[in-house]
């Protein structure tokens, strides 16, 4: 039985090493034909790739550096646009009532956002810088401290306002504790 072990053993230990000898090589890359006839027409393909970087392919096209120096586009005025709520509520952490919101209107560095809480004929305010970016303007951080304000349910409308634009959020209920 231990006779068969060791042959097994030397068995697999001999077919390892023929596999392995298999996988190497004694000639030197530069003696392999192959690589040798691939050099050539990856340099062919190089030489032969259309265009240079920074020059068009159609000579036709305008160049694209164009772009960059065009004057810049003002956005249309937006009256019919709309704010559109993030979060409010009331964070019992600062004790106020918070409202966020943005709008798909590029602003100005002039626009506005204001905070309205209404309860009972009384209006309470508070306005805080839009933030533009590439597609949209954020009203985010407009806060009414508690102090300010009895408990019970506000009315909350987010307005956005700029030289060229006005927008308003569709009014929501927060409750002051």
């Amino acid at each position: 039985m231990l006779h068969r072990r060791h042959t097994a053993a030397l068995a697999i230990g001999l077919a390892a090493l023929s596999g392995l000898a298999a996988c190497g090589s004694t000639e030197s890359p530069a003696d392999d034909a192959d690589t040798t006839s691939a050099a050539p027409s990856v340099e062919a393909a190089v030489d032969d790739a259309p265009g240079v970087y920074g020059a068009p392919i159609d000579p036709t096209r305008p160049d694209p550096t164009d772009v960059a120096t065009d004057p810049r586009v003002t956005p249309a005025p937006a009256d019919d646009a709309t704010v559109f709520l993030t979060y409010s509520g009331w964070n019992p952490a600062v004790g106020a009532v918070e409202v966020d919101g943005h709008l798909t209107v590029v602003g100005t560095g002039d626009a506005t956002c204001t905070l309205t809480l209404t309860r009972a004929g009384t209006s309470v305010t508070a306005t805080v810088p839009a933030t533009p970016d590439v597609n949209t303007t954020w009203c985010g951080g407009a806060s009414v401290p508690g102090s300010q304000l009895s408990p019970g349910p506000w009315s909350a409308v987010l307005s956005y306002r700029s030289g060229t634009s006005t927008a308003s959020s569709e009014p929501v209920e927060v409750v002051v504790p």
